[in-house]
Formats: C-alpha cells, sequence, structure tokens
C-alpha cells in the first residue's frame, strides 16, 4: 500500500543508526522489503521472474570475474552509503564484501535492476550512491533493453552517463573483468 504524505507535514528522517535498533528491536524483520534513502524508509518493489533472472546472469558473471582480486559481489545486501541512507543495491563489487562487522560503505561498482523502479534508480538512488563514492553504477533498464553507465561521481550525481544497448559489451573501469554482453543479460530466453 502507498501512502502519500502532504509535504507541509513536519517529516522526522531516520538514520541508519535508527534503522539498526529498529532491526535489533525486532520492528523490522528480513521479511520487511525496505530501505533507507534520504532518511526514509521506502518499500522495495516485487522481484519478477525478469529481474530476478538478470541479477542471477550478473551475478554469475562477476562473481567468476572477481576471483583473486581482493573483491567479492553482494547480491541484495545493504550499503551503507551515508548517515541516513542504506540502500539495497541488486549487486555490488566491493572490497569489504564480507565484513562481519558491518555493511561496506562504498562500492567500485553498483548495479540496480530497473523493472518499476526506473524514475528512483535514476534519481534518488543515483545520487546516493554517487555521494558515497561509489565510482561507477550501472542501471539495467529492462523494458527498454538497456543498460545505463553512470561515472564520475560528485556531490551533484554523476557527471557521466552512457546508454548501451543490443550489441554492446560493457567493461567495469574499477577491476579487471570480461566484457559484460548486453544481449546476454537481457536475453528474454
Amino acid at each position: 500500500m502507498a501512502v502519500h504524505v502532504d509535504a507541509a507535514l513536519p517529516i522526522h528522517a531516520l538514520t541508519v543508526s535508527d534503522l539498526d535498533r529498529m532491526i535489533e528491536a525486532g520492528v523490522l524483520t528480513e521479511d520487511d522489503r525496505v530501505e533507507l534513502l534520504d532518511g526514509v524508509l521506502v518499500e522495495m518493489s516485487p522481484e519478477g521472474p525478469p529481474h530476478a533472472a538478470v541479477i542471477a546472469r550478473l551475478t554469475r558473471h562477476f562473481v567468476l570475474a572477481v576471483e583473486g582480486q581482493g573483491l567479492g559481489v553482494r547480491v541484495q545486501h545493504p550499503l551503507r552509503a551515508e548517515a541516513r541512507s542504506q540502500p539495497e543495491p541488486d549487486l555490488a563489487v566491493t572490497a569489504d564484501a564480507f565484513s562481519w562487522t558491518g555493511h561496506p560503505t562504498s562500492a567500485v561498482l553498483v548495479i540496480e535492476v530497473a523493472q518499476t523502479s526506473l524514475a528512483i534508480d535514476r534519481g534518488r538512488k543515483a545520487g546516493i550512491y554517487a555521494r558515497a563514492g561509489v565510482s561507477e553504477y550501472w542501471i539495467v533498464d529492462v523494458a527498454a533493453m538497456r543498460i545505463e553507465v553512470h561515472c564520475e561521481p560528485g556531490p551533484e550525481g554523476y557527471a557521466v552517463m552512457v546508454s548501451h544497448g543490443a550489441g554492446a559489451s560493457l567493461t567495469p573501469a574499477g577491476f579487471a573483468c570480461p566484457p559484460v554482453e548486453v544481449d546476454e543479460i537481457l536475453a528474454t530466453g
């Protein structure tokens, strides 16, 4: 159920520490599909078969690619991006993927797969990832069958965005990796 709040109402922005306490107290559980974005708990969209297939293909590709590079792949796990944001990207390649003591605060690559979340992935999440210093951010636009590559992060967002469609090969800049073939990732069969 979506709730629309009158913009004139004062809102108390949550912090990552507030979120941690809510989880510890049992207010939120693993079954609650929410993420903290700019101080607001936001419901995450249900995952359809195309979304799941794309994540599985990307996971297979990147897990094999990062082996031996001191990097790990996190799939739909929190990224402690800033004091009031803890998004759960569909995939993140990060140096501290296996930390027992806390979620990573940045990544060399973050990928969001957008079926129904394109506006938030291009807007709010892009800003959060850029401010967190995520050097490269990909949005897989399932409907358009394209992958957007955002790079050169800064306080105002990403300075560069290039969209790649059928026939394109993408190679992340932050680590050694075989090319990602757009056609293979977005194949409908």
